[in-house]
């Protein structure tokens, strides 16, 4: 896993920056007191936290990520937008993890990573409830479609059947000789298409 040069840099600063911290400034010597320091380096509103404490945060996603994958291992290519939402949601979880990764302070980084834990435990909740139900939708599509295609054979006889049943009864009051005897096969033909 890639962690962020400010991290590692922090880690090798901080028993020099403990030391420094006990020798207190000479107003008079410095101009740049220790509390404005830590205003340029620290975005407003994020906490001030240790390099060692944000590596802990993000690394806290990598167990979590773990069990997405896990859990959506066993999702075929059965039911299209299932293995769409897996696909999309895998890289927007990755995307969350890089932007903990690439974020400017240690402070950042356990923010991100604390606001991206939530997103993916929503998606694992998902993927346990997706996964068992895309054979299942799968084997009733199979299903639906056979049933279609049996109902499209079976309307296609009897529509048959009666338009050429009134072609003969036109016949007969034409007085011309006709019969539907032939046409029950058709009948026939649609009661035995979803057979």
């Amino acid at each position: 896993m890639k962690i962020h040069p400010y991290v590692f840099v922090s880690l090798c600063l901080l028993p020099s920056l403990g030391q420094a911290a006990d020798v207190a400034p000479k107003p008079a010597n410095s101009i740049v007191t220790a509390p404005h320091v830590r205003a340029i380096t620290q975005a407003p509103g994020v906490p001030e936290v240790s390099g060692e404490h944000a590596m802990v945060a993000l690394f806290s996603l990598a167990p979590l990520m773990q069990e997405f994958e896990t859990t959506v291992k066993p999702l075929g290519n059965y039911y299209q937008p299932f293995t769409q939402w897996s696909t999309k949601t895998r890289q927007d979880l990755l995307a969350l993890i890089e932007a903990a990764k690439l974020s400017k302070t240690p402070g950042e980084t356990v923010l991100l990573s604390n606001k991206a834990k939530p997103q993916f435990e929503k998606a694992i909740k998902i993927a346990k409830a997706i996964v068992p139900l895309d054979p299942e939708v799968q084997f009733l599509n199979n299903q639906i479609a056979k049933a279609s295609a049996c109902l499209a054979k079976r309307q296609a006889a009897l529509q048959m059947a009666d338009e050429k049943s009134k072609l003969a009864v036109q016949f007969a009051m034409d007085g011309l000789p006709a019969s539907v005897k032939s046409l029950m096969s058709l009948v026939t033909e649609a009661n035995a298409a979803c057979s």
